[in-house]
């Protein structure tokens, strides 16, 4: 299995507590290292709405928001 494999199923294949942010986090990073954008963009979302002050995870957002809308305009 890819390290995105278990990064997916230890996120959304457990049961998993929505405030353990870390691993959303890092599925986010993961995705977007994929080109996943909008995959990316909708973890860096959950991430800001549970620790709206973490600075790294707003501005990872704002910039894999912009390229998830330019992902959406190649589907």
């Amino acid at each position: 299995a890819s390290a995105h494999e278990g990064c997916v199923v230890s996120v959304g294949g457990c049961s998993l507590d929505p405030a353990y942010i870390k691993a959303y986090y890092r599925r986010g990073s993961a995705n977007y290292a994929l080109g996943k954008y909008k995959d990316a963009l909708k973890d860096f979302r959950h991430v800001v709405k549970v620790a709206p002050k973490d600075r790294d995870a707003v501005q990872k957002m704002k910039v894999r928001g912009g390229q998830a809308g330019r992902q959406g305009q190649h589907l």
